[in-house]
């Protein structure tokens, strides 16, 4: 009951703030907007706009995890960074309007992170924070997205039975300058866990096994100095 109450009072002050944001917006006083986003941001994390933007995304995710340990359980804990997910994705909007696109574009950064952390992590069925990653998607179209957002673009449409845009994203992050260590092995491990799924599941997914096959040599090959493993 006690969960049940908080997250009820979470949605509430949500959707109170977003309602006030998404009217100060449209009737022209963006600053206004902003003073209200940094005001609920105060009430969920006690900490002001400033500091939320200083911050990386994974900082973020600490601060409401750790925060809920002991007395919240995941479904809470998936509330809280929803609130915290849709208010940067409100505060992007409105620096967008602002045309202060750079400042639009990390806020929307970090609301994508978020979500897709909600979905590899307390609650992988959400159909709002799955909606969110395809409207943030969109809106970050222009932008090359870090390695950590990619891979993590990757493990939510794996996760969704998505492989062939899963896979989109796996070649995203190994071309990425920055891609981190073992990110070959953890390409060939997704086309290894893919060969364990029925040739049904795949052609559903739009990757059929051959493809599957085809490329998971090419990656042991390049691995192993040009020689197929087997």
């Amino acid at each position: 009951m006690v969960e049940r109450d908080y997250i009820l009072r979470l949605i509430k002050q949500m959707t109170e703030a977003l309602a006030i944001v998404f009217k100060l917006e449209r009737g022209g006083d963006p600053q206004e907007a902003l003073r209200v986003v940094d005001q609920t941001y105060q009430q969920l994390l006690g900490l002001d706009a400033a500091t939320i933007s200083s911050l990386p995304p994974d900082a973020l995710l600490a601060l409401i995890r750790s925060s809920g340990v002991g007395y919240q359980g995941d479904r809470a804990i998936a509330e809280r960074l929803t609130v915290l997910a849709n208010l940067l994705q409100a505060e992007g909007d409105i620096y967008d309007s602002l045309k202060q696109l750079d400042n639009s574009a990390t806020r929307r950064l970090k609301a994508l992170d978020i979500q897709l952390a909600i979905l590899t992590g307390e609650d992988p069925t959400s159909e709002r924070a799955a909606n969110s990653v395809a409207m943030l998607l969109e809106r970050l179209d222009e932008y090359e997205l870090p390695p950590r957002t990619k891979q993590l673009l990757w493990q939510h449409f794996e996760q969704m039975g998505d492989f062939a845009r899963a896979e989109n994203w796996m070649y995203e992050a190994l071309e990425d300058e920055h891609a981190p260590p073992g990110i070959v092995d953890q390409a060939i491990d997704f086309y290894q866990r893919l060969l364990a799924h029925d040739d049904a599941d795949l052609i559903l997914g739009n990757l059929p096994r051959a493809e599957i096959e085809s490329a998971l040599e090419q990656l042991e090959a390049g691995r192993t100095g040009g020689q197929p493993v087997g």
